[in-house]
């Protein structure tokens, strides 16, 4: 426990003899007893009363959300999901904001931030996406945007476009991804790569273990 001086008085005797103090609990959390560190609360040295100011409040609200995503990123490593961490990265790589980010790929209005903040467990699906996103850059941005304004799409032009990639992120994606036709009904981007995306670099499904795609939004 880390004792420091605070200015405060106390709300129950008004004593000046306030304490900041820092300590670890176990706390019940979304079906989680969570072990969190850096608590904060105030402490009066004269009568014991102990509370939390705003501050206080919110530090900790900010400590249980740090343990809290740590655990699912756990989880998530346990199903082979990209981390809440890589997620950002692939959003800041193409300086998408947490909102600009669920409009192109799908998945509600705070699909972000809630796959970010370890709410919520991104599908298979939007997995898979992201990870052909980051692998074949601007180029998927950009056929994203199309597949969203309802484009018609030219599937001749469309290969034409993804020829310019290198072999050797082709192989790089295919060896990452098992894409199959059992897709998020409520991730109508992710649909579209079954759908649109060049064959060019989609897995034969002859070839792959096609396996049922399960919800794992929570």
């Amino acid at each position: 426990m880390t004792l420091i001086t605070h200015n405060d008085n106390c709300p129950k005797c008004a004593s000046k003899e306030i304490e900041l103090r820092s300590f670890s609990d176990d706390i019940e959390f979304r079906g989680f007893i969570l072990d969190v560190e850096n608590l904060q609360d105030l402490h009066c040295k004269s009568c014991g009363h102990s509370w939390e100011e705003k501050t206080q409040v919110q530090h900790n609200q900010e400590m249980l959300k740090i343990r809290y995503a740590a655990i699912r990123d756990k989880e998530r490593t346990k199903q082979g999901l990209l981390g809440a961490a890589e997620i950002e990265n692939i959003r800041n790589l193409f300086d998408l904001s947490q909102r600009d980010a669920a409009s192109l790929f799908g998945g509600g209005y705070n699909a972000f931030n809630k796959y970010e903040s370890g709410e919520v467990l991104q599908s298979f699906a939007m997995d898979r996406l992201l990870r052909i996103t980051r692998a074949f850059g601007i180029n998927a941005i950009e056929f994203l945007k199309d597949v969203n304004q309802n484009t018609q799409f030219n599937v001749t032009k469309v290969n034409a476009k993804f020829s310019k990639i290198p072999n050797y992120n082709i192989s790089k994606a295919t060896d990452q991804l098992i894409l199959t036709s059992r897709m998020q009904a409520n991730e109508s981007s992710a649909r579209y790569v079954n759908d649109f995306f060049p064959p060019a670099f989609l897995i034969d499904s002859k070839k792959s273990n096609s396996r049922r795609i399960s919800k794992h939004e929570s």
